[in-house]
């Protein structure tokens, strides 16, 4: 059985849809006026689809000219959508103008027929449907998903649909703007015998069905008495007009079109004064270098892509003011460097080369990916997110757990959750996803009251039952304890000498009163100091789930020149603190007694340049990377990024590669997973959606990193 798409028919009314998009929702019906070119894209966007986002981007304006918007479609998320424009642009400079749709739920895929089912049950096809200004559908075209689509010829259409429109004529085949146009079937016999047997027309026939007129033509030209003698007129303006009014005796004589002149079907004498050949088949062509109507063979007329004027000119202008507009339509792709000239591109492979060997899970269930990993296949690795603050930009699909930060601990000792309308927007992503654990973080930087709940058993049980209250209430999937330090008072809390040991004892009372089946997981460093003065790391391990590790702010208290160093450097380097990298964090903490596999690895979604400047990742993609004087570079020993300004280090962050290297590093080390600090920090989701590629499906993050640095 050959299955078919539900296709809407040409010329039926294009159906109606509200949708969410990378520029907010939108309603196709709030469009009528402009004419659309809507057109959907595979899921996971592919290489072939950054080619085709330039060249629509480079395009936008002259659809735009035309009355024309474009719309985008994939079943990815918004969040996806906006890490691939963010990547774009981040790559060439490009931004992409247009908005893209997420339609998780394919409804407008099926809506529309983008659903072929022996390529994928799941994902678009590329097609274009081009819909016009009274909302009627008027072309449909499909593409393999192998073949990117030809932006040229989608204009191309648009600009016959609309000369049609406008001028009630038909366009040949090869036709482009400035070429004759083919008038409709005459309404009756009269006006056929007038077409044929008159040369006191605006248009020339080569028979009564097939009459040629220039594109552009109005009324007023068509009543100007054009004088019958053999004579051409020429104007040189932006379309020419070429007029011609030669004396013919039979009805039969052809007048050729795209110069005027005429001749028999046989091979009879031209009445004109001009060079010609007679062939039964051969069209006359002016020897004006000026004629833009001239003849051209199929051959002749097919794309040329031998142009300068092509995308991969990312600066450039596509329609240069002395090419013509035939010129404006050839592009050369063969040789499109889909890569930036700006220092991301000189990405060291070395790095890339020297890492290890891919480890790649497999992902059994769409909900709660099970992962087997190949060096240790019991191992599940998670993908979490803490979240402070306003949670709207957090994707539950590509998370398992999201942690809210933070409950506190006020001056009496009771916990309260100072925003709990961010954490009921948590829970309520359960229902996009079910198996996603919402957790809820104590503590935090500068947070009182933890050396007075660990103190004694009585403040220990009362802050345990706080706690599983606390759970049952919001039905929460487990608590983050974040005591920032036990046995420190560097953030100006209240410490003790003991507080380590009561950390553990803490530690017990909750596990004691929330159950074996609830999340616990502490959140810590693993610098020694931290191992040897505030937490019993042997004995901690066997009662939580976690060991959430701060592997970041390696120079938060750093000034001079030990703060323009890496603060979240994998491994040593010249540019790193001594004895400070994840790597040594992670050994660090599996010799204190952590089991591996309940080692979150903490990736910063910010960026630190000592003690004193930090910049989110939004702010460093719009005002930093490869801006306002800051250049990026790649530690390759460090195997992490950084930005230099007039020659000296200038902040030290995350970004793709890094992420895609750690994740490489928590599969290969056995590790539980990943987190990071913090949702609000990536509101595009860029580093999110990395991370959890990273993770879950390492071989598609690596293809799209090899089509950013090259195959490695």
């Amino acid at each position: 059985m050959i299955y078919m798409p539900n296709l809407p028919s040409l010329g039926s009314k294009a159906p109606d849809f509200k949708a969410n998009t990378t520029n907010g929702p939108i309603r196709l019906s709030d469009y009528k006026g402009n004419w659309i070119v809507l057109f959907s894209h595979p899921g996971d966007f592919t290489p072939v689809c950054t080619t085709e986002f330039l060249c629509f981007a480079k395009y936008y304006d002259e659809f735009k000219k035309r009355n024309t918007e474009l719309i985008g479609l994939s079943v990815d998320s918004n969040s996806s959508h906006l890490a691939w424009m963010y990547n774009i642009s981040l790559l060439t400079g490009v931004e992409i103008p247009f908005p893209i749709i997420e339609d998780r739920d394919m409804r407008i895929a099926k809506l529309y027929g983008m659903i072929s089912k022996p390529m994928s049950d799941t994902s678009t096809v590329r097609s274009v449907f081009i819909i016009d200004n009274n909302q009627i559908l008027r072309t449909i075209l499909y593409y393999p998903l192998t073949t990117g689509r030809n932006i040229p010829e989608i204009l191309r259409i648009v600009d016959a649909l609309q000369t049609s429109d406008r001028d009630n004529i038909v366009t040949p085949a090869n036709w482009f703007p400035g070429m004759p146009v083919i008038l409709p079937y005459p309404k009756n016999y009269k006006e056929l015998k007038n077409r044929v047997n008159s040369c006191n027309k605006k248009y020339s026939c080569m028979d009564w069905y097939l009459c040629f007129v220039p594109d552009n033509y109005n009324d007023e030209e068509v009543s100007k008495k054009i004088d019958n003698t053999c004579s051409w007129k020429k104007e040189h303006t932006k379309n020419i007009e070429n007029e011609c009014n030669c004396e013919h005796e039979h009805h039969d004589y052809l007048n050729k079109a795209l110069d005027c002149k005429q001749e028999h079907k046989t091979d009879i004498k031209d009445d004109c004064n001009h060079e010609k050949k007679h062939t039964k088949n051969t069209n006359k062509v002016h020897n004006s270098k000026q004629d833009k109507f001239k003849d051209k063979s199929c051959d002749e007329m097919n794309f040329n892509y031998d142009k300068d004027e092509s995308c991969d000119k990312i600066n450039s202008s596509y329609n240069k003011e002395d090419s013509s507009y035939e010129d404006f339509y050839k592009h050369n792709y063969k040789n499109y460097d889909y890569t930036s000239e700006k220092n991301t591109k000189k990405i060291a492979m070395k790095t890339l080369k020297d890492s290890k060997k891919l480890v790649r899970p497999q992902i059994t269930d769409p909900y709660n990916p099970i992962v087997e990993n190949a060096n240790c296949p019991d191992i599940n690795p998670i993908v979490a997110e803490y979240v402070l603050g306003n949670p709207t930009n957090v994707d539950a699909q590509l998370l398992d757990a999201v942690i809210f930060a933070f409950a506190e601990i006020d001056q009496s000792g009771n916990l309260f959750i100072p925003y709990p309308r961010f954490l009921n927007q948590l829970l309520a992503l359960k229902g996009e996803k079910p198996s996603l654990k919402v957790i809820v973080a104590i503590g935090g930087w500068g947070a009182e009251g933890f050396s007075d709940a660990a103190l004694t058993p009585t403040s220990r049980y009362n802050f345990a039952r706080q706690v599983n209250q606390m759970i049952n209430e919001y039905a929460l999937d487990g608590i983050d304890i974040d005591w920032e330090y036990p046995g420190s008072s560097a953030s100006g809390i209240t410490s003790r000498p003991q507080d380590r040991e009561n950390f553990t004892l803490l530690l017990t009372a909750i596990r004691d009163v929330i159950g074996d089946d609830k999340w616990l997981s502490v959140a810590g460093t693993g610098d020694r100091g931290y191992i040897n003065s505030s937490a019993e790391i042997d004995k901690i391990a066997p009662i939580i789930d976690y060991f959430n590790l701060m592997s970041y702010d390696f120079t938060a208290g750093e000034t001079g020149p030990n703060g323009r160093k890496h603060q979240a450097n994998l491994f040593d380097s010249d540019l790193s603190l001594p004895g400070y990298s994840v790597d040594a964090m992670v050994r660090n903490l599996e010799n204190a007694g952590m089991p591996s596999e309940k080692i979150l690895l903490g990736i910063p979604f910010y960026g630190r340049l000592g003690a004193t400047i930090t910049r989110t990742y939004d702010e460093l993609r719009r005002d930093y990377i490869n801006k306002n004087g800051y250049e990026y570079r790649f530690d390759n020993t460090a195997q992490v990024p950084y930005l230099v300004k007039d020659g000296d280090f200038a902040m030290s962050y995350d970004d793709a590669l890094s992420i895609f290297l750690k994740t490489q590093y928590v599969l290969r080390n056995c590790l539980g997973g990943v987190f990071s600090w913090t949702s609000t920090y990536d509101q595009a989701n860029i580093l999110a959606r990395t991370m959890s590629i990273g993770i879950n499906d390492p071989e598609v993050l690596k293809e799209e990193l090899e089509g950013i640095y090259g195959q490695f």
